[in-house]
């Protein structure tokens, strides 16, 4: 076990916390917090990641979260990844079409119906130009001749139109499906000003709705970070709901944190089981913002 982990584990038990509590403070799971007191940094979702779980880990224990990553700078690894975290993914099922597959079929049904058809007309037109009074023998006695009649009929009835064969229309064949946008994923990036932070990645706007779900709650809206605008403020019945659209930033000022969930691009969570006031701050992804 490194020095970092065993300061953080020795910190834990001194507050009397077990990893499930840390997990459910700091929104980080369990098995990233056990890769941390051991050291194993890779078990973590990517580097980006790894110095805001460490600052949360080290301020919900009571240590200074700065000071920590200043004297352990060395063995944190360098922030170079952009991986996706593997917070609250959204799953979906994904199709996979061979495109390639299907245009090939298609391409040769369509040429094995064409070939039918000129078939058929040439068939027809050889049918319908035959004269069959061309092959008459001329040696037939002519008290024959009052029977041809009758023969040409049932000439012409053996030669009725054959039934074309069904065409499979172009419009039958199977186009490809366009490719999904990726999901967005919703990530705890640490802390600020007392907030609590998390990013949206793989999304243009925000679109949270706030829901109270067993008591009343005061709540304050503001469009940014602190010091910008209020849009709202006011009291959450137990079971309502209201709907919110930002830009950039969505900051959440909740008197009774502990009753509040909040919905962001369809992605679900409680921001905190506190029953008190709470400040928590919703962004998109600034380098996905910049591009």
């Amino acid at each position: 076990m490194q020095e970092l982990g065993q300061l953080l584990r020795e910190a834990r038990l001194e507050k009397g916390l077990s990893l499930e509590e840390v997990e459910n403070l700091t929104k980080i799971r369990k098995r990233y917090l056990e890769a941390i007191e051991e050291g194993q940094y890779k078990v973590l979702p990517g580097s980006f990641y790894v110095r805001a779980f460490v600052k949360s880990y080290a301020e919900t224990v009571g240590l200074d979260a700065d000071q920590v990553l200043r004297v352990y700078r060395n063995v944190i690894p360098d922030p170079g990844s952009n991986e996706q975290a593997e917070v609250y993914p959204k799953k979906r099922r994904r199709k996979h079409v061979n495109t390639e597959k299907w245009s090939k079929l298609a391409s040769t049904l369509v040429f094995l119906c064409f070939l039918v058809v000129i078939v058929g007309v040439i068939y027809y037109y050889l049918v319908q130009n035959t004269d069959p009074r061309g092959d008459t023998d001329e040696h037939i006695p002519i008290t024959q001749s009052e029977n041809f009649d009758d023969d040409q009929g049932r000439i012409e009835e053996q030669t009725a139109d054959p039934n074309p064969l069904p065409v499979t229309p172009s419009e039958s064949v199977k186009q490809p499906e366009p490719q999904q946008a990726p999901e967005p994923v919703l990530a705890k990036i640490g802390t600020q000003n007392g907030a609590d932070v998390y990013v949206l990645k793989n999304a243009d706007k925000l679109f949270v709705r706030m829901e109270s779900l067993d008591a009343d709650c005061w709540y304050a809206i503001y469009d940014g970070g602190y010091g910008t605008d209020r849009i709202d403020m006011g009291t959450i019945s137990a079971g309502e709901s209201k709907d919110y659209e930002f830009d950039n930033v969505g900051h959440f000022h909740l008197g009774f944190a502990k009753t509040v969930k909040l919905t962001v691009n369809g992605i679900e969570f409680k921001p905190s089981e506190y029953a008190g006031t709470f400040h928590v701050m919703v962004q998109l992804d600034q380098e996905e913002t910049n591009t």
